[in-house]
This record gives C-alpha cells, sequence and structure tokens, in this order.
C-alpha cells in the first residue's frame, strides 16, 4: 500500500489499520456494555419497585 509520500513501507500502514480496526471494535464493544448496563439497572429497578 503506497502511503502519503509515495514511500512508505507497506507494513506501517497495515499496522495502523490493524490498530485502528482493534480500537474501534473495542470502543463499539465498550459502549454496548455502558448501554447495556444502563439499560439493565434501569429495568431491574422498575421490575423491584412494581414487586414492592
Amino acid at each position: 500500500m503506497v502511503g502519503a509520500t509515495g514511500f512508505e513501507p507497506a507494513t506501517s500502514s497495515s499496522q495502523i489499520e490493524r490498530n485502528f480496526l482493534i480500537h474501534s471494535i473495542f470502543e463499539q464493544f465498550l459502549i454496548s456494555s455502558i448501554l447495556f448496563g444502563a439499560v439493565w439497572l434501569n429495568f431491574d429497578r422498575i421490575h423491584s419497585e412494581n414487586l414492592r
């Protein structure tokens, strides 16, 4: 893969892409975990209030 400079080695750009992919997957997982946790806590609170 040719970089912006024209003589960038292929390994560095693919390494950057791989790191970016890992980071984006990790961020997606983190965001979904936080959202799921918030929804679960909310549902749990509502459920326990309905039981009383």
